[in-house]
């Protein structure tokens, strides 16, 4: 069991470094793709793009978190980082997204569930902050 949870660990960090990465727009993504989108989802998403820092904060966040996991390193912090991040990625989906049911709305949602597991396994280390 302690190999199945480190291969999770592992797996989710690398899965955030390549979305990281791809939102530094050094690997494709889909921000040019209106066809993707439904279109308030593509406005929002341009709405993002247009200000010019937004998603570059987001994908060093997810960069840096994601090599935290790798590294077994600050992994409940880095964990409780992305909850916004995550829940933002599944939000934006359940809201704006396609209202079909498609592989990739849910794909979408994978992050989320990933970073909850990781805070359900890390949840010794929250007991203290959780003290009334």
């Amino acid at each position: 069991m302690k190999t199945f949870h480190k291969s999770i660990r592992i797996f989710t960090g690398i899965l955030f470094i390549i979305i990281g990465v791809s939102k530094l727009n050094l690997l494709p993504n889909a921000t040019n793709s209106p066809h993707l989108f439904t279109p308030e989802g593509f406005a929002f998403i341009q709405a993002i793009v247009s200000n010019g820092y937004m998603f570059s904060v987001i994908g060093v966040f997810l960069i840096l978190c994601g090599i935290a996991f790798v590294m077994n390193r600050y992994v409940a912090l880095a964990a409780v980082i992305l909850v916004p991040i995550t829940l933002n990625f599944a939000l934006f989906h359940v809201f704006l997204g396609l209202r079909e049911f498609s592989l990739r709305e849910f794909i979408s949602y994978v992050p989320l569930v990933l970073n909850l597991y990781i805070i359900h396994r890390e949840k010794s280390k929250y007991a203290s902050l959780l003290k009334p």
